[in-house]
């Protein structure tokens, strides 16, 4: 499945307008959840964020021109992978990715990328929204 293929997926726009993506500065301990901006599901933390390639966050675009701003994060739960893993068109040499939905409303959040021995989820900032942790 090539990328382009996959972010053809079906994915919505949230209801009410866009909210600011979420910042990620001044954590402490878990940090601030993050959910999905659809149905804001929990998703992952500010504390998950890392760097890759020596940066957290990164703008892309894709064969179809479409531009994404993902940031890099080692852990995110809520998750569903979608589809096989492929090199075709990586962002980040070296990394196969795959597609990943919200577990809830199934709209594309970002891709698990994958190497021998690292992976992480490169997930779409705008995609994503501050919530309650009992949310």
């Amino acid at each position: 499945m090539s990328e382009r293929l996959a972010l053809k997926t079906g994915a919505q726009k949230p209801a009410t307008s866009k909210p600011p993506a979420p910042k990620l500065s001044d954590d402490r301990g878990k940090g601030r959840a993050l959910g999905c901006a659809f149905c804001r599901r929990p998703i992952t933390t500010t504390a998950a964020a890392i760097q890759v390639s020596g940066s957290h966050e990164y703008t892309f675009v894709n064969p179809d021109n479409d531009v994404f701003r993902i940031g890099c994060f080692a852990d995110a739960s809520g998750l569903k992978k979608y589809g096989p893993s492929t090199l075709e068109y990586t962002w980040f040499p070296g990394y196969a990715w795959q597609v990943e939905l919200c577990g809830g409303c199934r709209n594309q959040l970002g891709w698990f990328y994958r190497s021998k021995d690292h992976g992480f989820h490169g997930l779409i900032l705008d995609n994503l929204v501050e919530i309650e942790e009992n949310e």
